[in-house]
């Protein structure tokens, strides 16, 4: 696993060349920032670079539960987490919302029954 501290670094002080983008295996988005800072002549660096800086802070302030989700990997054994128990988890969330959806179409339509609001122009 890649270690964070290094990672948030390299984003607070060389992200507008996308060098932690490289870090963390992400070449595709390490050769887009490096390629809008060298193009734009530095211009599109300095976004880049706050870009960077706001990342850094995003990596640095992880827990280590949630940087081992952001890089897929398991921290240790004692929190690992499979990607069945991911999606588990994400599943049941999906369902909480499809089951409250429901609820507030059943509502609004028991509610509108023969009324003038289910007309629209």
């Amino acid at each position: 696993m890649k270690d964070k501290l290094v990672a948030g670094l390299l984003a607070i002080f060389l992200g507008a060349y996308g060098i932690h983008h490289f870090y963390l295996g992400d070449t595709r988005k390490g050769v887009i920032y490096l390629l809008v800072t060298l193009l734009t002549a530095g211009v599109g660096g300095a976004v880049l670079e706050i870009i960077g800086i706001i990342e850094g802070i995003k990596y640095l302030t992880m827990s280590d539960e949630e940087w081992a989700d952001f890089n897929d990997q398991p921290v240790s054994s004692s929190s690992r987490r499979s990607s069945t128990e991911r999606f588990n988890r994400h599943n049941d969330g999906c369902e909480d919302f499809n089951d409250n959806l429901d609820n507030n179409y059943r509502n609004h339509s028991d509610d509108t029954k023969g009324s003038s609001k289910d007309i629209f122009f």
